[in-house]
């Protein structure tokens, strides 16, 4: 009997061994997402009001929350990952006015169902993991509102590392290197998990710290965010292409130059003849400055300019073509009395001629 009972504690102990262990053997190399909250990022937002404070801190996302109400910060990045590894890095501040703080890990959010799954640590040593629905809760860990104790979480300002891996709706937590909780979704409601948004999770007055925050894919990942993985002989090709490109960039960013200068250069030619021709005529404008009070006030001075010169060419054509008829008329009327002089001058020289031949005679 007393074997008997020892074989069943030592069965229970192993199977307790054995579901502890690590189901999850792949090895997630593309390290697809880093964060490790050096320098402002573009991940996750700062702020600074009255209920919130986040910012970069020595190194640390510092978050506090100030006011009695949970607060999610979703991290700004496009991702389609179904298997994961996430690692990060926890710290929550001292409880004060004896009030818990919780901090988590937001997974797989979809924002069109309100769907997803957070994995909380808290300031009294214990974690849980929850899937939301719609603004409500259904605990995936036992105990009271879902929380576990655990001896592997550190209190007071000291930091927890987390792991969580996921694989095939499969998933298994990790706290300071501890497998401390794995759960299969498969046969869940919650199945259609696929992939979503990671974020942060903070419960009402919390102040927490963290310092980093690594994504990783399986090798097999060929999604929007799959690195490149190259070769040597890639990498020193790529090298040489970009080395090329930037020659012929230079070149003919060198020919753009020179074709711009001379272009340039005409159209400075160009400004300086114009400049040239507008002060000649600036200066043949000056010349009838004097006239400018007549026309300023006047509006029909120019009409009536212009219909006074015109009828005075037309007058004068008049008068030069009475002026020919009248000088052909003198000519003609000269040539006439030249005429009648020379026939008078015939029938005089007749009469002189007929009386001295008379004379001769007698």
């Amino acid at each position: 009997m007393i074997l008997f009972r020892l074989l069943f504690i030592l069965t229970m102990l192993w199977q307790m061994s054995l579901s502890q262990e690590s189901t999850i053997k792949d090895i997630f190399s593309q390290k697809v997402f880093r964060e490790d909250f050096n320098e402002e990022n573009k991940y996750f937002s700062t702020e600074s009001s009255n209920d919130n404070f986040f910012g970069i801190v020595d190194g640390d996302y510092f978050l506090n929350r100030s006011t009695n109400s949970q607060y999610s910060i979703m991290c700004n990045w496009k991702n389609d990952l179904e298997d994961f590894e996430l690692r990060s890095s926890i710290k929550i501040s001292p409880d004060e006015h004896n009030k818990v703080q919780s901090v988590g890990i937001i997974l797989k959010y979809n924002p069109d169902t309100q769907e997803g799954l957070i994995f909380e640590i808290n300031s009294k040593k214990k974690y849980r993991l929850r899937y939301i629905n719609q603004g409500k809760n259904k605990y995936l860990t036992s105990g009271k509102d879902g929380w576990i104790k655990s001896t592997n979480l550190n209190r007071n300002d000291i930091k927890n590392d987390i792991i969580i891996k996921a694989k095939n709706n499969k998933y298994e937590f990790f706290i300071n290197n501890n497998l401390e909780l794995k759960t299969n979704l498969t046969n869940r409601a919650n199945k259609g998990l696929i992939s979503g948004n990671f974020g942060i999770y903070l419960s009402a007055f919390t102040k927490a710290k963290i310092a980093y925050i690594y994504i990783s894919a399986l090798k097999s990942y060929s999604g929007i965010n799959k690195l490149l993985n190259l070769n040597k002989e890639e990498i020193q090709k790529i090298i040489t292409e970009n080395v090329d490109l930037k020659n012929k960039i230079k070149t003919n960013t060198h020919q753009k130059t020179t074709e711009l200068n001379n272009i340039v250069n005409f159209l400075k030619d160009q400004l300086k003849e114009i400049n040239n021709l507008n002060d000649s005529l600036t200066k043949e404008n000056n010349q009838y400055s004097s006239y400018k009070h007549i026309i300023d006030g006047n509006e029909n001075f120019l009409y009536t300019l212009t219909k006074d010169l015109k009828e005075q060419i037309e007058k004068n054509h008049i008068l030069k073509t009475q002026q020919t008829i009248l000088k052909d008329s003198i000519e003609s009327l000269i040539n006439n009395q030249e005429l009648f002089k020379l026939e008078y001058l015939k029938i005089l020289d007749s009469l002189i001629d007929k009386e001295q031949k008379s004379d001769t005679i007698k």
